[in-house]
């Protein structure tokens, strides 16, 4: 009788210890691209490479990866904004999305609102944002098709959300206000700009991409790698007369050809150049690049993202002295 008891005992025990064991969760939001048909294929292209990362790569279940996205939506012959004549290129084909997958507002605040019923004390929560965003009376909003969201909608959405680790990666322009709207313990929100006022187009999406598949999937390891990229981006760029631009480092080559197969590159130096900021060295900053996009990381909660970007002007990873990036060292992708 004991035995069977005992028995029963560690049943209702290994029951339990199951019902806690953490899943991977994930909802990846690829906004409207606009009229922009080199965004809409950048951003068609980060989607799909987000999924088979998360999938094949980090083991994520199929079933727990929810994908919403906008239409490959180009300007067409006959817009205003181009005038009757205009010569549009054509983008690449994508199949129709049925309307459950659209990124509208509706369907984002739906698929939120089942990961925070689906998810449980163990699990690990990606949220992937892809597009672009703007900032409007302090309020950040993310474009999709139709009406946009705001961080504040998002912070709301997810307020109940029952989870051990948030992961959020908002790669968009003006992104920096979703640190302090979605902050809290156990997560880690990873922005494409440190301020709200840089509004250009971001490419933090892509070198995280290339990060993750060449790291271990630690988030601070990724984050850092990923952000020191995007700014050496930027920096080893040059316009030349004539239109065509010269890039150094094979890296950042590699990431011109796919990201502007479109545009002449003139290929520079194997390895990327350091920064020159010597005004009387013309050569090292006529013609580079503006930088417009520094990536930031808040997970100690306080709401304000630290950015890999120093006071020397210097790139200096995390964590930093006020303790953003202690958390997200301990953060693995596919590990809850």
């Amino acid at each position: 009788m004991f035995r069977t008891a005992a028995v029963s005992i560690l049943l209702v025990l290994s029951l339990a210890a199951l019902s806690r064991a953490g899943e991977c969760r994930a909802l990846i939001v690829s906004g409207d691209p606009g009229h922009d048909i080199g965004a809409a294929d950048r951003l068609n292209d980060w989607r799909l490479r987000w999924e088979k990362l998360l999938v094949e790569t980090y083991k994520f279940p199929q079933a727990n990866v929810r994908t919403l996205h906008s239409p490959n939506k180009p300007a067409v012959p006959g817009d205003d904004s181009l005038g009757a004549d205009a010569k549009v290129p054509q983008p690449k084909e994508i199949p129709p999305i049925p309307s459950a997958e659209m990124a509208t507002r509706e369907n984002v605040l739906t698929a939120l609102e089942s990961l925070v019923k689906e998810s449980k004390e163990g699990d690990q929560v990606v949220l992937v944002w892809i597009g672009h965003q703007y900032d409007a009376l302090n309020v950040s909003k993310f474009s999709l098709t139709g009406k946009d969201i705001s961080d504040v909608e998002v912070a709301r959405a997810l307020a109940g959300l029952n989870a051990k680790t948030l992961v959020c990666f908002n790669t968009a322009p003006s992104s920096s206000p979703w640190a302090k709207s979605l902050k809290g313990s156990g997560r880690v929100i990873i922005t494409a700009t440190s301020v709200a006022e840089m509004r250009g187009d971001t490419y933090l999406c892509e070198f995280l991409l290339r990060a993750f598949q060449g790291e271990n999937g630690n988030v601070l390891d990724a984050f850092n790698k990923a952000a020191a990229d995007t700014i050496h981006w930027y920096q080893n760029q040059f316009l030349e007369k004539g239109g065509a631009v010269t890039v150094h480092g094979k890296v950042f080559q590699d990431a011109f050809h796919h990201l502007y197969a479109d545009k002449q590159m003139i290929a520079g130096d194997p390895e990327p150049r350091e920064v020159n900021n010597d005004p009387t060295n013309k050569e090292g900053w006529i013609g580079r690049r503006v930088l417009t996009e520094i990536p930031a990381l808040e997970d100690n909660g306080d709401g304000k993202p630290t950015a890999i970007f120093s006071e020397e002007r210097a790139v200096v990873p995390l964590p930093a002295k006020d303790g953003d990036g202690q958390f997200s060292k301990t953060v693995v992708l596919g590990k809850p």
